[in-house]
């Protein structure tokens, strides 16, 4: 028997394999697929099958993850055909099926790392996967900081050794993005507070905070060291965005971590799903420790593990702890009067929410190019629909958008400590581009319109984890004119927006901070979940115990 290959091609991340089988018992649907290492036969990853059939069988696989939260070490791979764990035999190809394009694949990490593969044809006929690990040359500022993480690993380790045993759990909530830690953080840890005060949770908990700009500031040895201690004496790290610290810190496999995103679902690439531009993640970063991620709605949970370089098991669908206001009328109504309080000019018409993301590779640089609006112009096409705008600006876009006197009326600036989604109950219409602004504003099932000027150049840079017109709840224009002429006409394709909303919110309730409290930090999760995984761990487990004969094919695992 023989397994073919008959065409090989890169999407992103993701390596397609078209096979054809020859000589294959029935059924077809029971065979797998695994990445073997040449040198000692071990299993290293897994291939999952899209589409089989007697003719011709679709195989994908994630370079991100090759099937346990990790990438594939330096080596090559033959890609081995098993029924039941018994070796069938090994992909073979003709080097005429591989296409120039598929032969090899770059993936840029940090300033100067690759992460590099290459596709060939043996000798003897059989497919074999390269993979080099290339962090770049390492400098003097290298070499101090690799020194300096050994110190601080060993520091980690020593303060782990002195910690004491107690009966109450301590959760630390981490942030290292921002000097005050993220909505979703506050939400969970003050109805934590709460609910340990009520005594309405099955254990107790001892409650930790730290939130540090590290990108944006410099920090002592000091502070790092007293962070390194509070970590190892944590059991749980609730954690709101990417950790830059574990990144290197070699945190204890007892220590669980819980990733509450900041954004919800948008459109532009971040974590692994941005594999392929400069300044991506390494190809172990902080991501790879968590044990616990929370999303809207299990239909998503793919876009997020895929970000994360996780399994998809690990992804729960909570809900978002910092929307639970939102689901609340009161609450809506109160956000509606201290908007129109604030912003008076609003009173009497329609509010357009403009809310882009940035340009540029993060907070250092980010912007965005206010040349491609004619501010005038939008001012008069609003009016003219009832509208005034109101913009608000990524928080990391420190230019200032100048407005003349005579359009104050009708053009304003939000103030920068307004959150994003206080502004939503007010706002009659969202004027967005790649941000992920539109999921939470989504929920309010009013109209969207997607700017999208620099759409190919923006998939270019920054990359897009999903096809970005297919996806956009509502009407996508390329160019000032087409967003003008959309505003006066109220052109908005707003039925894209209930579509939207079905695939990615599971409930529209209160309770996403309660689910991640209950399910998450408690450890009392729905069945189903738990379920997951299960069947991921014996998976993992059952496929490192596998070994194959590469002289030899069909003998056992």
């Amino acid at each position: 028997m023989q397994m073919i290959l008959q065409s090989a091609k890169w999407e992103r991340i993701f390596l397609h394999l078209t096979l054809r089988p020859e000589g294959f018992e029935q059924p077809m649907d029971s065979l797998s697929f695994y990445f073997v290492n040449e040198k000692d036969g071990g299993c290293k990853g897994s291939l999952y099958v899209t589409d089989i059939s007697r003719e011709q069988i679709s195989l994908t696989f994630n370079i991100a993850d090759r099937g346990d939260g990790r990438c594939l070490s330096n080596g090559n791979y033959r890609i081995a055909v098993c029924r039941e764990d018994a070796l069938l035999c090994f992909v073979t190809s003709v080097r005429e099926n591989l296409s120039i394009q598929a032969t090899m694949k770059d993936f840029p990490y940090q300033k100067e790392g690759h992460y590099s593969s290459l596709l060939t044809v043996t000798e003897g006929g059989y497919i074999e996967l390269g993979i080099l690990d290339d962090p770049g040359p390492e400098t003097l500022k290298k070499k101090a900081f690799r020194l300096k993480k050994g110190y601080y690993n060993r520091a980690y380790r020593r303060f782990l050794s002195q910690k004491e045993k107690a009966e109450e759990k301590t959760i630390l909530f981490l942030t290292e993005m921002n000097e005050k830690p993220g909505e979703n953080l506050t939400c969970v840890k003050d109805r934590l507070w709460q609910r340990q005060n009520e005594g309405t949770l099955d254990q107790k908990y001892r409650i930790l905070e730290s939130a540090r700009n590290s990108l944006g500031k410099k920090y002592t040895a000091k502070s790092d060291l007293d962070l390194i201690r509070t970590i190892a004496q944590s059991d749980i790290l609730v954690v709101d965005d990417h950790i830059p610290m574990l990144d290197w810190l070699a945190i204890s496999r007892k220590t669980e971590v819980i990733q509450l995103w900041h954004a919800g679902v948008g459109f532009k690439a971040t974590g692994y799903s941005r594999w392929g531009h400069k300044g991506a993640v390494a190809p172990f970063c902080a991501h790879r420790f968590i044990t616990h991620a929370t999303v809207a709605s299990d239909q998503v949970r793919d876009i997020f593990s895929e970000l994360w370089g996780i399994d998809s098991s690990k992804v729960i669908p909570c809900g978002i702890p910092r929307m639970d206001r939102l689901m609340k009328e009161d609450n809506r109504k109160k956000f509606r009067e201290k908007m129109l309080q604030k912003y008076p000019a609003l009173s009497g018409k329609k509010v357009i929410l403009f809310a882009p993301t940035y340009r540029g590779r993060g907070r250092n640089d980010a912007s965005y190019p206010m040349d491609m609006l004619d501010l005038p112009a939008l001012a008069q096409a609003a009016k003219s629909a009832g509208y005034a705008v109101l913009f608000k600006m990524h928080p990391w876009i420190s230019e200032e958008i100048l407005i003349d006197e005579k359009y104050r009326e009708d053009l304003l600036i939000a103030d920068p400590e307004d959150p994003i989604e206080t502004l939503f109950p007010g706002t009659d219409l969202l004027i967005t581009d790649y941000s992920s602004a539109l999921f939470e504003y989504s929920v309010f099932q009013k109209p969207m319109l997607f700017f999208a000027f620099d759409e190919e150049t923006y998939a270019h840079d920054r990359g897009f984890h999903r096809p970005y017109r297919e996806n956009a709840p509502g009407k996508v224009v390329s160019d000032f004119d087409s967003l003008l002429s959309a505003i006066r006409k109220e052109d908005f394709e707003q039925e894209k927006v209930e579509a939207y909303v079905k695939r990615h919110f599971d409930r529209l309730d209160d309770g996403a901070t309660d689910r991640v409290i209950d399910w998450l930090i408690e450890g009392n999760m729905p069945e189903e979940y738990r379920e997951r995984e299960r069947a991921y761990r014996e998976t993992c487990e059952r496929r490192k115990r596998l070994r194959f004969s590469l002289q030899t094919e069909g003998g056992k695992a």
